[in-house]
């Protein structure tokens, strides 16, 4: 995946404008708190084995009035897991969307989006860090 992602922004890694990390998104230990203006991440939630202290990370690092973001389309993760696919994965929202709360995250919610490109339909879930 890093090899695939480091050929899509080449030219921005190049100019010093992206850095890519292959790491464990429950140990962020090589940031610094209140680093990132914004998160965003996909199709990943249901797999952190600790979703909780995933959170706590995320809102560590995350600077003040700052966004995440995170999307996916739960209906096409349960039909995969229909198939017998993904039976590790844990796409409910609802958990995940608490755990954020329990972080300190707040504004927290799932919208249904539309992609302006394909027309398709996705799941988003927003959570802001609020400044104090």
């Amino acid at each position: 995946m890093v090899i695939a992602a480091t050929k899509r922004v080449k030219k921005d890694i190049d100019d010093g404008k992206v850095e890519l990390i292959n790491g464990d998104v429950a140990d962020l230990s090589c940031f610094q708190s209140n680093t990132f203006d914004c998160v965003f991440h996909c199709n990943c939630y249901y797999f952190w084995p600790d979703i909780d202290k995933v959170a706590r990370e995320l809102h560590r690092v995350m600077k003040p009035d700052s966004l995440m973001v995170t999307t996916m389309s739960i209906e096409r993760v349960k039909r995969i897991q229909a198939l017998g696919f993904l039976r590790y994965a844990n796409p409910d929202q609802t958990r995940y969307m608490k755990a954020l709360e329990s972080s300190g995250f707040c504004d927290v919610r799932s919208e249904k989006e539309k992609s302006e490109k394909s027309g398709k339909v996705y799941d988003a879930i927003f959570a802001k860090k609020s400044s104090s």
